[in-house]
This record gives structure tokens, sequence and C-alpha cells, in this order.
């Protein structure tokens, strides 16, 4: 029997699956669809006809737009059609607007699960695929895409129309520009854009916005430099770098590029450009 609480509300065209738990304050609009194993947390709306299909487990306070299609299996020729074993969690506070899909994570992966954090805004039209791991406070931009495994950091920002490549990591306060191809991964509070992807300065507005003091932003930029304009080996460039005053920012620069799996997004020879003086 559906465990549902008496503060919901719950239209009499929407059909729910007896397994599915719902909390407190729960709005479900008509015609929208729940399936089995999900659980619904407090507060979260629902739109009309959303599809929710199974194995999904949904924090508190979201809002769910219309025609949003989550928890189906992930789109992988070598998959079955099982939906015992794969998952999708999504925390608290998310916005999906209309027509947005979110897969549920592959049976070959390890964690079985895709799992999107909390105060994330995801546009329009986007698509998360299997196994993604997203952070907080994301913005997807319109008909962003992502395939399988991508990992993103906080408060990145994914522009509308780029594509980000299987296995990608995109770091903590990155900039996507709109109608980028990512092949590679993007390292934390660097901007790039293109087809494919090249890094062309640090996210200079989005780490004022941010209220990062002077200096540390000073030390990313110089960090931006010795990495992408110094000619250094790799390595020889996260000595110097190592070797700036630290922060807490830097340290996630660091980790980015540490973790990088796919090699780094560099900027295209000669690229000098710098939005410091931009709006």
């Amino acid at each position: 029997m559906t465990s549902i609480d008496n503060s919901a509300i719950i239209d009499p065209s929407a059909t729910i699956d007896p397994s599915v738990k719902i909390g407190k304050n729960v709005f479900i609009g008509p015609n929208s669809i729940i399936g089995p194993n999900c659980e619904i947390g407090d507060g979260t709306q629902i739109n009309p006809f959303a599809i929710i299909r199974s194995n999904t487990k949904i924090g508190k306070n979201n809002r769910i737009f219309s025609f949003v299609v989550i928890g189906e299996e992930a789109q992988i020729l070598t998959e079955s059609t099982s939906t015992q074993n794969t998952f999708l969690e999504i925390g608290d506070n998310n916005i999906i607007r209309e027509f947005s899909n979110i897969h549920r994570g592959s049976e070959s992966s390890k964690s079985k699960t895709t799992k999107v954090g909390n105060n994330n805004l995801i546009m329009s039209h986007c698509h998360i695929a299997h196994d993604c791991e997203l952070s907080n406070s994301i913005v997807l931009s319109a008909k962003a895409t992502l395939g399988g495994h991508v990992f993103i950091d906080n408060y990145a920002v994914v522009g509308g129309l780029s594509t980000v490549h299987q296995f990608s990591r995109i770091g903590e306060r990155s900039m996507v520009g709109g109608s980028s191809g990512v092949l590679q991964d993007v390292v934390s509070f660097v901007t790039v854009f293109g087809l494919p992807a090249k890094s062309v300065c640090v996210n200079y507005r989005g780490m004022q916005r941010a209220k990062i003091n002077k200096d540390t932003i000073q030390n990313i930029k110089k960090s931006y430099n010795i990495l992408f304009r110094s000619n250094l080996s790799q390595q020889d460039a996260l000595e110097k770098i190592k070797a700036l005053p630290q922060s807490r920012e830097l340290d996630s620069f660091i980790n980015s590029i540490l973790t990088s799996t796919r090699g780094l997004s560099y900027p295209k020879k000669f690229h000098n450009y710098d939005n410091s003086n931009n709006n």
C-alpha cells in the first residue's frame, strides 16, 4: 500500500505505484506517473504529466516541472531491461524544468546509481545520462547534455546547447560556454568554450560573485597562467602552483588537475584572452 502523509495533495488522475513513499506537503499534479520503489520527500512539487519511472529517491522541496522524465533505465545498448538493481538519488531544493530527463545508473557501474545533489537548477530539455554525479548549486542551461559517468563539482555552470563527453569531469565554479563540446576535463574556476571546448581564461566574474577575496583570485589567475601558458610540464607546473599561498580554492584547482582522467581542456595555442575587465 502506498505510504502517503495526510498533508499531501495528489490529483486523482495521477498514477502511483503502491510501493511509493510520499512525504509531508507533497503536491502531485494531474496525469503524473510514479513507478515502483520511489520515495518523494517533504514539500516536493511534481507538476502535471511528469514521469518518475522507478528506483528513484527524491529529497525535500524539489520542483519537478511538466513532462520531465526521471528514473528511466540507462540508454546503453548492452544493458538489460532490469529495473531492480539500478538507482537515481536526487537531493533537496532542486529545480528540474520541462522536458528534462535523468536516467538511473547502469548495472555495469560500481554504484549503479546516478546522483544529483542539492540546490541545482536544471533548465528545460536537459539530459543527464546514467551514472552521472552532480554536486550542489550547479546550473545546467537549456538543452545541456551530459554523457554517462560525468562528474560536475559545486557551482559549475554548463551553457545552453553544450554537450559533455562521457567520463568527463567539470571542476568547481567552472563555466562551460554555450554551444560547446566538452571532450576533456575542465579545471576548477576556469572558463572553457568551443567545439571542442578549450580553456580561455579563469572564471573571474564567477569568483567575484562568490565574494572570493582578491588575493585568492589573483593566485588562481597565476595558477592558470603557470598551468596553461608557461610551457612547463604538468608536473612542474603543479609544483610551482603548490608554492603559491594556499587556500581552499587553490586546493580545489589543484585537485581538479590531479583527479583528471581524460586529460585537461588546454587552450588553443597563443590564446591570450582575459575576461577580468569584462562584465
